[in-house]
């Protein structure tokens, strides 16, 4: 539905529909920023690590949308299962931990192993009144050189709740 909008008024957000100064249609995701380029891959460690982090810029959403997609590597030669921890943290705060476990043949010298694609995404207040780091952390249970996660993607969405009155 199209909504009457004011000629005079510049328009914002990319919409036709939209006028400045006004809010988007209730609940719909409003592009803020990505990084779109892999992370480097963290290596062999079993300690949290931070994995991507990008700026959050200040605000005034009701709700923030946080998306990321990883990959879990564990190959080799190992015989030993992996237990992945991600947490999706906002000014230093974790808003979501999310786990995936990796299981390797049980024998020595066995090639076994395998890539995980994950997708991980976490709503959480907005109306930042200044910028804060959004960070992707991830934690191996192993530590071994042939194992390691990286992180394609990080986006930011914003979400109104309501139109103003």
């Amino acid at each position: 539905m199209l909504r009457n909008t004011n000629p005079d008024r510049p328009r914002v957000h990319g919409s036709d529909h939209v006028n400045a100064g006004e809010d988007p249609v209730p609940g719909a995701l409003i592009f803020i920023k990505s990084i779109e380029t892999n992370s480097v891959e963290q290596v062999s460690s079993a300690a949290e690590n931070t994995i991507q982090t990008i700026s959050l810029p200040a605000n005034s959403f009701n709700q923030i949308y946080i998306e990321c997609a990883m990959r879990s590597r564990y190959e080799v030669d190992i015989s030993n299962k992996t237990n992945n921890t991600y947490n999706i943290k906002v000014d230093g705060a974790t808003k979501a931990t999310f786990s995936e476990r990796i299981i390797a043949l049980a024998t020595a010298n066995a090639d076994s192993g395998g890539r995980n694609n994950s997708h991980f995404s976490v709503i959480t207040p907005g109306g930042q009144a200044a910028a804060v780091n959004v960070i992707v952390t991830a934690q191996m249970s192993i530590n071994n050189a042939n194992c390691g996660i990286l992180c394609y993607f990080i986006r930011l969405w914003g979400i109104n709740k309501n139109l103003r009155p």
